[in-house]
């Protein structure tokens, strides 16, 4: 608190008048941030793109929070923070999950997806995937970026998901992408 209250140039007595205790202060930090990235994904979602392309634009505001995530972070939130690491990572399952399967609906309905998979398990291997990524453990950041991992799990995704048309509207997207 000492830290904070310098960093914003006040007194610590000031401080303990609007927050309880630092972890409040986390939480009230957290709770922005997360509403934030709602708020980015949301707004896609009410442009007229097809499945594949909402999932490329996913796919780049999701790349671009990668370049934002501090590992160390995640790790001091795990260790000091658990009750809202714990949130944190409910609200995260949460709406991953709802957009994989508003985008799975689409995807199918549009007939670039195939139609013959379990909505609830591709949606949770995904989500594990992402999970999985995120984990030091296994994809240790001096072996892989975030980013390069990202992106073979996110096309291996598609690529898993997608009909005899939506691969060919992916693979034309993704020439593209690779030419600019």
């Amino acid at each position: 608190m000492d830290d904070i209250a310098r960093e914003l140039g006040i007194s610590k007595k000031t401080l303990y008048q609007y927050f309880k205790d630092k972890e409040e202060i986390i939480q009230l930090i957290v709770s922005e941030e997360s509403e934030k990235k709602s708020c980015q994904f949301s707004k896609f979602f009410n442009k007229d793109l097809n499945a594949i392309e909402e999932s490329l634009e996913v796919f780049k505001i999701a790349n671009e929070y990668l370049k934002e995530i501090n590992p160390v972070v995640e790790y001091d939130l795990r260790k000091y923070y658990p009750k809202i690491h714990k949130e944190i990572s409910e609200f995260r399952t949460k709406q991953i999950d709802e957009t994989i399967k508003k985008n799975l609906l689409k995807g199918i309905s549009e007939g670039l997806y195939r139609n013959d998979f379990d909505l609830e398990i591709i949606a949770k291997i995904h989500i594990a995937g992402i999970d999985l990524m995120m984990s030091e453990e296994f994809f240790s950041t001096d072996e892989f970026s975030s980013k390069k991992v990202f992106n073979e799990l996110f096309i291996y995704h598609l690529r898993g998901i997608c009909s005899k048309k939506g691969l060919k509207f992916l693979e034309e997207k993704l020439d593209t992408l690779k030419k600019q």
